[in-house]
């Protein structure tokens, strides 16, 4: 019967920590990079991307909410979409895998 290495595991709980610091290091990195580079009509140049916003604001209403409270509504509506769709599994894969 082989004993398990403890010094095996808690490198693997550190590499599993460090992917998780680096894959929230991306998605913040992303979503700065769409709050500061995105046109302030994106959704109404791109009829698909404002489509899919709609929907996602049927479920989730904050979405609408957001753009109404904001000076730039549709680029705040698509990032806040995005992050709410991204958030979620990027906690699952650092939490889970």
């Amino acid at each position: 019967m082989k004993l398990k290495d403890p010094a095996k595991n808690q490198k693997k709980e550190f590499t599993r920590k460090i992917l998780g610091l680096y894959l929230f290091g991306a998605y913040l990195i992303l979503t700065f990079c769409l709050i500061y580079f995105i046109s302030s009509d994106v959704l109404s140049k791109n009829p698909e991307l404002q489509k899919a916003v709609r929907e996602i604001a049927q479920y989730l209403p904050g979405v609408r909410r957001f753009g109404l409270w904001s000076s730039f509504p549709e680029p705040s509506q698509l990032v806040y979409a995005l992050q709410i769709l991204g958030f979620v599994p990027m906690l699952l894969i650092v939490f889970i895998v």
